[in-house]
């Protein structure tokens, strides 16, 4: 049981650090733009035990430094969840685009899987 743990955590710990594969359904990202890219992760405290191993799907637009904004958690009912995924999410920050036409209003979805505290 510990071994499953220790390894769901360094697996998380290795998607959370990497490139965010983020992307919109209704524009989805082409082989050759630019993806966004995690600069600075920040968990999420607090979260029951009940949640450990699920994934929740974020959905975000990013402004022009690289900061996500609009931050909606998809398919969660839990209140105080989203609350605390929120929080940590907007504490989050992505490489940004180096000119104003790297900027667009679009939308992404990045898949996170929950680690509760032990």
């Amino acid at each position: 049981m510990i071994k499953k743990i220790l390894l769901l955590a360094a697996l998380t710990g290795v998607a959370l650090t990497g490139t965010a594969f983020a992307y919109s359904p209704k524009d989805a990202v082409k082989p050759d733009e630019p993806r966004v890219i995690t600069a600075s992760v920040v968990q999420p405290t607090g979260l029951p035990r009940t949640f450990a191993g699920e994934t929740v799907n974020v959905e975000f637009s990013l402004d022009a430094k690289g900061q996500p904004r609009d931050i909606q958690v998809l398919w969660v009912s839990d209140a105080v969840l989203k609350k605390q995924l929120v929080a940590a999410f907007r504490q989050w920050r992505f490489e940004a685009g180096t000119t104003a036409a790297d900027v667009s209003p679009r939308r992404y979805i990045l898949p996170i899987q929950l680690n509760p505290e032990a």
